[in-house]
């Protein structure tokens, strides 16, 4: 729960993804996600609002 706590408040004081992660302590940045989404953090950095899906998981991915 204390690396819970951790990720929440390193990520509302305008920390970057990266930069959370590290001080977390987890070992991938889809925990820090995770995390975020788990207590309803709105995730407010960049164009995206979670973690990015591989290629063919986007929608209207039309590369061949």
């Amino acid at each position: 729960m204390d690396r819970e706590k951790t990720v929440i408040n390193l990520y509302a004081a305008g920390h970057p993804i990266e930069e959370v992660w590290k001080a977390s302590g987890f070992r991938s940045r889809s925990s820090v996600f995770r995390i975020l989404n788990k207590h309803g953090i709105k995730l407010n950095r960049g164009k995206h609002s979670g973690p990015i899906k591989k290629k063919d998981e986007r929608k209207g991915s039309s590369e061949e």
